[in-house]
């Protein structure tokens, strides 16, 4: 799964657990290598659930406006590797560590055309922005 990431020029790559996007419960691992971006999103009417199972990674929750809501670190070595995000709740996830792999599971079925929102106050994925930003996503605190 790693070395898929480390192939991959998104820096992640996924195994899907389910056996159909028709399932009521989508369940997902997804490796992850430093550096990846995840552009903040959020599921509309669901919420989901991760569980970080090596590595480090930073969850950010965002307010409407983009500020920091809240920031988690979390893995196997931190004070606690899992999350459960409410529905429409802005976020990201950083992976601290060079190699990291989370658990994933949301509410199905998926549809891509609905799966996530994207903010518009982040780069989108391939923009000459995202490295500046994931800088800033590194560091940040909540205000």
């Amino acid at each position: 799964m790693l070395i898929a990431a480390d192939e991959s020029p998104r820096k992640r790559s996924h195994i899907i657990v389910h056996e159909s996007h028709d399932e009521p419960v989508q369940r997902i691992l997804i490796g992850l290598k430093r550096g990846t971006y995840v552009r903040p999103h959020r599921h509309a009417d669901i919420g989901e659930f991760g569980l970080v199972i090596s590595g480090h990674c930073t969850l950010l929750c965002f307010d409407e406006d983009g500020k920091i809501a809240a920031r988690h670190e979390l893995g196997p070595d931190q004070e606690t590797a899992a999350y459960d995000l409410k529905p429409n709740e802005w976020h990201s996830l950083i992976a601290q560590s060079e190699d990291s792999v989370f658990f994933e599971a949301k509410a199905g079925p998926f549809n891509p055309e609905t799966a996530a929102e994207f903010a518009e106050w982040a780069p989108a994925e391939g923009d000459k922005e995202v490295g500046d930003y994931l800088t800033w996503m590194e560091s940040v605190s909540p205000a």
